[in-house]
């Protein structure tokens, strides 16, 4: 459990894969009605907090090491 603003709880889930709405059929089996799903991440590569839907960043750095050692391809 993450937090609770008014009537609305929140949660922090990580999953390896996530196919055919996983974690909202997760969470409804347990009784849980689930009205938002926010992605956070990709792989290991955080999501910043203010990227807007639709939008994109330029990864650099260690986080493009990372990610290109994640998936198998040589970085730079």
């Amino acid at each position: 459990r993450v937090g609770r603003i008014g009537a609305n709880r929140w949660f922090y889930c990580v999953l390896q894969s996530g196919r055919q709405r996983e974690v909202r059929r997760l969470w409804e089996s347990q009784g849980v009605r689930v009205s938002r799903l926010n992605r956070v991440r990709f792989g290991n590569v955080m999501l910043p907090t203010d990227l807007r839907v639709g939008c994109s960043v330029e990864l650099g750095g260690a986080i493009l090491t990372d990610l290109c050692d994640l998936v198998g391809v040589k970085s730079g």
